[in-house]
């Protein structure tokens, strides 16, 4: 038989691992890359498979290089936020290109492309500087810079921290929401 001294070690300790590892599962959760989707299809509204498509970090100039499959739709996955350049190329059309497309932590940002008939040479520019709908999930970011993240109250400036602040706002506001 255990003493009562060391009983009550025994379930502090086994106490405390639960306590430290609640939270572990939740962090995890916590997505911070974002996706780039599209279908893309030439003027009569055919879908174009088989083409490259190229997306480029503006600030980083790091690329990522995919291809349409039969159905012309292509998903890059795994994109740091930032901005990017979306090219899309096949042999016989036009090169379409989409500039400035800005993605947010966790963003799902659809970018469709029409290809016109022509010459490999020749490429049309689209300017994405409207806001990019997302329309795919029901997921809300935003990106928290380091100035943001030092003057947030009760934190210490330690992400840890922010996100086990965040977790609990996240839950005092749904309780207060639930109620009638």
């Amino acid at each position: 038989m255990l003493k009562p001294n060391v009983r009550f070690q025994t379930y502090l300790f086994a106490l405390s691992a639960v306590v430290l590892l609640l939270p572990m599962p939740s962090l995890a959760q916590t997505a911070v890359l974002a996706t780039i989707r599209g279908t893309i299809t030439d003027a009569t509204g055919l879908v174009v498979p088989a083409a490259d498509i190229t997306v480029t970090n503006t600030g980083t100039l790091v690329g990522s290089k995919t291809t349409t499959n039969s159905a012309g739709y292509y998903v890059v996955p795994d994109l740091p936020s930032g901005n990017y350049d979306v090219k899309v190329e096949k042999a016989g059309f036009q090169a379409c290109s989409t500039l400035g497309v800005h993605l947010d932590p966790a963003a799902n940002v659809q970018i469709n492309c029409t290809l016109r008939v022509g010459q490999v040479t020749q490429t049309i520019e689209v300017q994405a500087n409207t806001v990019q709908v997302q329309t795919t999930d029901s997921h809300v970011s935003r990106t928290v810079d380091q100035t943001q993240m030092t003057e947030l109250p009760q934190t210490g400036g330690t992400l840890s921290a922010f996100l086990a602040f965040n977790r609990a706002s996240y839950r005092a506001f749904r309780s207060t929401a639930s109620r009638p």
